[in-house]
């Protein structure tokens, strides 16, 4: 394995790990405080960038939130099928 690909591996297990973490501490929680939970995290993750480079971030951060929903999704909602619309 290339060292690059090794780390992208390594982050994405240590990532793992946090998210296996962090999710029965939001598991049961209303959407919108769940929501603003995530969303105070992730704005804390993009102010300790610079001014400048915020904006990419977000961009960047956005790209890959979208490329893991559809896979997200599948593992959620694999045996129940997608929630209803109310």
């Amino acid at each position: 394995m290339i060292d690059i690909e090794k780390k992208a591996h390594d982050a994405a297990l240590t990532a793992q790990a946090l998210v296996d973490k962090v999710c029965p501490i939001l598991a049961g929680q209303p959407p919108e405080t769940s929501g603003g939970a995530l969303a105070q995290l992730v704005a804390m993750w993009i102010a300790a960038h610079h001014p400048e480079i915020r904006s990419e971030i977000l961009a960047d951060w956005m790209i890959l939130v979208q490329k893991l929903m559809p896979v997200v999704a599948k593992e959620l909602f694999r045996r129940d099928g997608f929630p209803r619309l109310q």
